[in-house]
């Protein structure tokens, strides 16, 4: 039991991870574009 909840908890350390990371490198990607569009 202690290890389905363990292993449960790590799952969903990981989705919020990559969840995390996916959403700031939205924001970079379009910052990114902001100043090239800027520059250009």
């Amino acid at each position: 039991m202690i290890y389905y909840l363990l292993f449960f908890y790590i799952i969903v350390c990981l989705a919020i991870l990559v969840f995390n990371i996916g959403y700031l490198m939205k924001q970079a990607l379009r910052r990114f574009c902001q100043t090239n569009g800027k520059h250009k």
